[in-house]
């Protein structure tokens, strides 16, 4: 039996001067059920998400959001956190002063005659953590952990709210396959209690993997809406372009040139901790005509690498360039 229609959206259109975000966005979201949502850069989802979480308030575009039969009209994120509506962005917002566990209870911490109850709030800030899989102290602030754990740690934080539909945008774009498979997992586990999903992210094999219904846009439009079994990898991508992809990943015969970037040794120590090496002797040419990929795990020092090349850097590194 087909899961009822927990939240809709009709002809939802968002401006800003000069181009159309969003453009006349129609949508039934069923209880239960991973939705999700891909296209392009600028095709428009994120706008879309940030409308029906009230990052844009109701007066600022035009269109219809219903929970149920409800009509809608948030004018706060709060306002939609109160219906269920929860959002993960892709802009981290946290207390970076704060600890693991008073960013867990932000605003809802639990209290005992009137004020804090700070043995009750660790204690259940470490099940959620638990939960998670996360070797953090909850006492630990925010600000000196990794991107990954502050990501999982807003998610935790989302799924341990009241949540009828939660939004993830891009979730997994900081995240190891094993932090990946750990957020799947809690996915699962709101499916089963008929929370409903919607789920944005480029990953094509993780939108098969874990999507019941896949919805693509295309410069601010619904281009398509299909079950996962309908909607093929070549389907998703010819709705991206607005075209038959004849091949996704086409076969190129490319011959590099000469060299135009030689890096050397690029060193950086840990600010915190100086004999410690955030980068250890990187080393690298860049050819005319080649496209050079860094690929590693978060914290790997990929971004270091290329934040040390810019000059971010100042007094902790080593680095020569050609």
């Amino acid at each position: 039996m087909e899961n009822k229609v927990i939240l809709s959206f009709e002809h939802l259109t968002k401006e800003f001067p000069g181009v159309i975000a969003v453009d006349g966005a129609s949508l039934d979201i069923r209880a239960g059920e991973v939705h999700s949502i891909v296209g392009g850069n600028g095709a428009g989802k994120s706008t879309l998400m940030k409308m029906l979480s009230g990052v844009y308030p109701a007066n600022t575009f035009e269109g219809v959001i219903k929970l149920g039969n409800e009509t809608c009209s948030f004018n706060s994120i709060l306002e939609a956190q109160d219906k269920g509506i929860v959002m993960i962005p892709q802009d981290l917002n946290m207390a970076n002063e704060l600890t693991v566990a008073e960013n867990l209870f932000l605003g809802k911490y639990p209290q005992k005659y009137g004020i804090i109850d700070h043995y009750k709030m660790y204690e259940e800030a470490l099940k959620i953590i638990d939960e998670f899989e996360l070797d953090i102290n909850p006492k630990t602030k925010v600000g000196e952990i990794g991107i990954a754990q502050k990501q999982l740690i807003v998610i935790a934080r989302a799924m341990h709210n009241y949540v009828k539909i939660l939004l993830l945008d891009e979730p997994t774009a900081t995240l190891s396959d094993k932090e990946s498979k750990i957020l799947f997992e809690k996915i699962k586990q709101l499916k089963e209690k008929n929370i409903a999903c919607i789920y944005i992210s480029h990953r094509l094999e993780e939108i098969k993997m874990i999507s019941d219904v896949i919805t693509v846009m295309r410069d601010g439009k619904i281009v398509g809406t299909a079950t996962n079994a309908d909607m093929d990898e070549k389907k998703i991508v010819s709705l991206m372009l607005g075209r038959e992809a004849e091949e996704v990943y086409p076969e190129h015969n490319r011959t590099p040139g000469e060299v135009v970037l030689s890096v050397k040794n690029v060193t950086i120590h840990n600010p915190k901790a100086p004999t410690q090496k955030i980068v250890d002797h990187v080393a690298f040419d860049l050819r005319k005509g080649e496209i050079l990929s860094m690929y590693g795990l978060v914290g790997a020092g990929r971004s270091e690498t290329a934040l040390a090349m810019l000059g971010a850097y100042t007094g902790a590194v080593e680095c020569e360039m050609e």
